[in-house]
């Protein structure tokens, strides 16, 4: 059997435990549940805060991490929301995994992504703050990077 690829995307995974029994499992036994590559949205509301709000309805929202950084506003507000997006994620981590183990392994690996992508943002705001950079393309890259963070 050729492996399959199979999307879920962020509302759906909400659902974690419907997600478990309808898609993952879903009536499978033995070899059947293998072979199969799971690509996973971002949580839902995960990408509006790494990127922006996406209706225009949401404009009462805080801008995203990306549109927050983009703008080079007052400094630290992209920190700020930075710490809202590993907080957001965390929460989610509480709800799917509780007390388990896997929340501890789980949490760490948020730690780590959003550890590099701090490191990676204050050297591109070092960068910008000399004022003889331009981060038009880097900020098409960090777009992709930071849309990439949530999945």
């Amino acid at each position: 059997m050729a492996p399959s690829v199979e999307k879920i995307g962020g509302t759906s995974i909400a659902a974690t435990d419907a997600v478990v029994g309808n898609v993952l499992i879903a009536g499978r036994a033995g070899r059947d549940l293998y072979r199969r590559i799971f690509v996973v949205s971002a949580y839902g509301g995960i990408t509006d805060l790494l990127l922006e709000p996406k209706k225009k309805t949401d404009a009462a929202k805080p801008p995203g991490l990306y549109a927050s950084f983009a703008a080079d506003g007052e400094k630290g507000d992209w920190r700020d929301a930075l710490d809202a997006v590993a907080a957001a994620m965390r929460a989610r981590n509480e709800e799917v995994f509780g007390t388990s183990p896997e929340r501890a392994v789980a949490d760490d690996f948020v730690a780590a992504r959003i550890g590099e992508t701090r490191a990676c943002l204050d050297d591109l705001d070092r960068l910008r703050g000399h004022g003889h950079f331009r981060l038009d393309e880097p900020l098409a890259t960090l777009r992709e990077l930071l849309a990439g963070l949530g999945e």
